[in-house]
């Protein structure tokens, strides 16, 4: 078991979730990426996820029902969203 946290990131603009991942991991933290919220939630499933850091406005999940989703883990892990600052 590992001491480090694991934060999935999850953002369909590519480029801002690998920027966000790659800072993380500089950090010392486990990043993992999904680029829309189908894969993620198939990725919290999976379980060991500490924190979710998620985009709102993804298709075809967006990030508050990737969040609303019924027992995606075991142990609901702590959640932030964002909205892209681009129009």
């Amino acid at each position: 078991m590992s001491d480090q946290t694991t934060v999935l990131v999850v953002d369909d603009n590519r480029s801002a979730a690998d920027a966000l991942g790659i800072v993380l991991r500089r950090n010392n933290y486990v990043a993992e990426v999904a680029y829309d919220g189908v894969s993620a939630l198939s990725r919290l499933r999976a379980g060991g996820v500490d924190v979710v850091l998620t985009d709102l406005r993804m298709e075809p999940m967006d990030g508050i029902e990737l969040l609303r989703q019924p027992g995606p883990c075991p142990r609901r892990p702590r959640s932030s969203s964002s909205r892209a600052l681009a129009p």
